[in-house]
C-alpha cells in the first residue's frame, strides 16, 4: 500500500544516479535509533469550528474523514510536505482508488483537501450500496475496522534527497502533484489513516480551501518575482 509516485524521466536518471553514488552499507544497514518522526495532532474541537464533527463508524455513513499526508517520515524514509501538495489536477476528479489501482472505477470521491494543523485531511464519499460492488466491499471492511489504511498517489514537481544519514535513500517532496489517493491494508506513512465518518453533507471547509488557493497564488507569485528579478541586470537601477 505504498504511496504510488509516478516519477518522470529525468528523475529516474536522477535517483539512478544517486543510487550509484551511496554505498551499499549505508543503504542496507541504517544507523541505530532510526525512527518514523512526526506523528497526527488531530484537534477535534478545531474540526468542529470548520463545521466537520468527528465521529464512530455506522451502517449509515457513506462519508469519512482522511488523513491523507502529512510530513512524518514514512517506511520508506521518504517525507512530503502538506504544503506544498498542489491538488488543482485532482480536483478536477477527485479519486478515491482501491490499493492505487486506477485500471479499475474509484470506490469513492473525495472532497478538496485542506490543512487541519500539520495534516492534509480529506472527506471521502462512498455511493449508497448497489452501484459498486467493490465500493461496497471497501466501506463494509472500513466499518468493521478490517480497512484503515491511506495512501496518496502523486507527480513529483519538486524534490530532493534527504540529508539526513539515518535515510540515504530518503526522499523529501517539497512540491507535488496529486493525482489521487487510496484506501489501502498498510499505508507507506503510518498516520495516514480513516479518522472516522462523518455526516454525508459535510465538505471541506470553505476557510480552508480558500486558505490553500491563498497559498498557491503566493508560490505563484514569488515564482514570478524570482524569474523577474533574475532578467532584471544588475547595473539597471531600480
Amino acid at each position: 500500500g505504498g504511496n504510488r509516485v509516478l516519477w518522470g524521466e529525468k528523475d529516474l536518471i536522477d535517483i539512478h544516479n544517486h543510487t550509484w553514488s551511496v554505498k551499499m552499507e549505508q543503504i542496507i544497514q541504517r544507523p541505530t535509533g532510526t525512527k518514523l518522526l512526526g506523528g497526527p495532532n488531530i484537534d477535534k474541537a478545531s474540526l468542529a469550528k470548520m463545521g466537520i464533527e468527528l465521529r464512530d463508524f455506522s451502517p449509515e455513513d457513506y462519508a469519512f474523514l482522511c488523513l491523507i499526508t502529512n510530513a512524518t517520515t514514512d517506511h520508506l524514509g521518504d517525507s512530503v510536505k502538506p504544503g506544498g501538495v498542489n491538488d488543482s489536477l485532482f480536483g478536477k476528479n477527485a479519486p478515491v482508488l482501491d490499493s492505487h489501482d486506477s485500471s479499475k472505477p474509484p470506490v469513492a470521491s473525495s472532497s478538496r483537501p485542506f490543512m487541519s494543523g500539520d495534516n492534509l485531511l480529506a472527506i471521502a464519499r462512498f455511493p449508497k450500496p448497489g452501484i459498486s460492488a467493490n465500493s461496497d466491499q471497501i466501506i463494509a471492511a472500513i466499518r468493521a475496522r478490517l480497512l484503515r489504511g491511506v495512501s496518496i498517489g502523486f507527480i513529483p514537481l519538486k524534490w530532493s534527497f534527504s540529508k539526513d544519514p539515518s535515510r540515504p535513500m530518503g526522499v523529501d517532496f517539497n512540491e507535488i502533484k496529486l493525482i489521487e489517493f487510496s484506501m489501502c491494508s498498510i499505508p507507506c506513512n503510518p498516520d495516514c489513516y480513516v479518522l472516522g465518518s462523518v455526516a454525508s453533507s459535510q465538505s471541506a471547509p470553505s476557510d480552508a480551501t480558500k486558505n490553500v488557493d491563498r497559498r498557491r497564488e503566493a508560490r505563484a507569485l514569488a515564482a514570478k518575482a524570482r524569474s523577474l528579478s533574475v532578467s532584471i541586470s544588475d547595473d539597471v537601477p531600480t
